[in-house]
């Protein structure tokens, strides 16, 4: 658990680094899914969509750290990963940890990093359908008193107990065609600052993990990415 940086990103006059969380999921079989470490020691096993986007792979790194990555049997694309761009993809997520939290999708409890040290957070549920995902993960992830996990269906689960969030992170795909919309119908009567995943173009704010402190600090946005408000360069 943790975290990682690396430098000579060069998008930034001021800064030039980039940061993730780190997880610390041991590798095992439950089911139907896995957890692997990648490294390019062992790229002949990558499942194939890390194959198909080795590129991004070497964004991530010029030498590939090792990677904590969740999969499922027979799904085209890894589940989770601890990664720069997961990181990135968060980013609403890292300036609105706050109060009572409502997370769908335990994953490798990647965001778990930040909320058990994001000051001002109370409590934070996570909504988990998978069992197989619990048994794997739970018990080595982050996590103090303050974080419960319910076993269920985010698309289902039907908040027996009436609470309400400050924040809440759609971290799931509803089995619909329309699933962000799906999201906000069925999430925001729970709450009102609600953010789905892979949400994020045009971000108004940055972050950025302190290499001493482990915390975030806010850093200018890095337009080279998509969901930053910019464009990847072509190459």
């Amino acid at each position: 658990m943790g975290w990682k940086n690396q430098t000579g990103m060069n998008w930034s006059l001021e800064f030039n680094s980039r940061s993730a969380w780190t997880v610390d999921i041991p590798e095992n079989t439950i089911g139907d899914h896995t957890i692997v470490k990648y490294n390019m020691d062992n790229f002949d096993s990558w499942h194939n969509y890390w194959k198909l986007v080795c590129l991004q792979g070497w964004r991530e790194s010029p030498n590939m750290f090792d990677y904590t990555v969740l999969l499922k049997d027979g799904m085209p694309l890894t589940v989770m990963q601890d990664t720069f761009c997961e990181f990135e993809e968060h980013q609403w997520l890292w300036g609105h940890s706050t109060g009572d939290i409502l997370i769908t999708g335990l994953g490798i409890g990647f965001v778990n990093e930040w909320l058990i040290k994001a000051p001002g957070v109370t409590s934070v549920t996570i909504i988990e359908k998978e069992q197989d995902v619990i048994d794997l993960v739970w018990d080595h992830c982050a996590k103090d008193e303050r974080f419960t996990l319910i076993h269920a269906d985010a698309d289902t689960w039907d908040n027996p107990d009436e609470l309400y969030f400050d924040t809440i992170w759609i971290d799931h795909v509803f089995n619909t065609n329309d699933h962000r919309q799906a999201a906000l119908d069925k999430y925001t009567p729970w709450g009102d600052n609600i953010k789905v995943y892979a949400d994020n173009a045009g971000l108004d704010n940055y972050y950025e993990i302190n290499e001493e402190t482990g915390m975030l600090e806010l850093r200018e946005k890095n337009e080279r990415l998509p969901w930053c408000g910019g464009t990847l360069p072509v190459e």
